[in-house]
């Protein structure tokens, strides 16, 4: 009966579960099934996320000494002690593997249904560019870089790029009221004097909805940036076909 009401309902094939992350993770790992990788990771925790951490690839720069402390109690626990990364690298550290360089790394579909892609070596080149052009915009480890785009190859660059330096992203959303991107998102405590370069130009993308329609959306940072006076630096710029917004402001 059970079965029966089931039936209605997608069932994966046999090579979509053999395919599937968890499947590989248990290859990986030399495990026969779910339950045995339950049992694993519950009972031998330590070899548990170091073999995810080799499946996944994971690039440390100083390795971790121990998975986990809970000398603060289980409500706090630290992971990953004594080890430190930067996720980024274990993103383009693909682009030096030569079985991997030239794979795609980022597909991308505008709006207008246009598709481009980078391998994962171009994708290092243009983000190893890119930082070193905040470098000289005097963007340096800490600052919070708020990121207004539109979602393609240039956004995934300047969200790698952006941390690749040190730097912190804060996503920025169109649908954002402009005090709540001002204030509560990129306001520091100190409220220093902020200031904006180029204040004559907005950035401004389309979006499709559902019918094929193309239609305009204009960037909520605008003048009152000039009025509101809580932005370190708004630097707008051209990337390829888009333009980027980058908000700035000290930590």
């Amino acid at each position: 009966m059970a079965q029966e009401l089931a039936s209605d309902v997608w069932h994966p094939d046999p090579h979509t579960m053999s395919e599937a992350g968890v499947s590989q993770l248990m290859r990986h790992l030399g495990l026969g099934d779910f339950d045995a990788l339950y049992r694993f990771s519950i009972e031998k925790p330590s070899e548990y996320w170091a073999g995810v951490n080799s499946f996944c690839r994971v690039v440390w720069s100083k390795p971790y000494h121990r998975f986990m402390d809970l000398s603060d109690g289980p409500e706090f626990p630290q992971w990953f002690v004594g080890g430190e990364l930067n996720w980024v690298d274990s993103i383009l550290h693909r682009a030096d593997d030569k079985m991997q360089a030239d794979r795609p790394a980022v597909i991308a579909e505008n709006e207008a249904g246009e598709i481009a892609s980078v391998t994962y070596a171009e994708l290092k080149s243009q983000v190893e560019a890119f930082a070193s052009g905040l470098i000289r915009l005097g963007i340096r480890p800490g600052d919070r870089v708020g990121l207004l785009m539109e979602s393609g190859i240039e956004a995934v660059v300047s969200l790698l790029a952006i941390p690749y330096i040190g730097g912190i992203v804060v996503p920025l959303f169109s649908g954002f009221e402009v005090d709540a991107v001002c204030f509560d998102k990129l306001h520091d405590r100190d409220g220093n004097e902020h200031f904006r370069d180029r204040p004559n130009r907005k950035s401004c993308f389309k979006r499709r909805r559902a019918e094929g329609t193309i239609v305009g959306n204009t960037s909520i940072l605008g003048d009152r940036h000039l009025q509101r006076r809580r932005l370190h630096r708004l630097i707008s710029d051209e990337f390829g076909e888009l333009r980027v917004e980058l908000c700035l402001q000290r930590a």
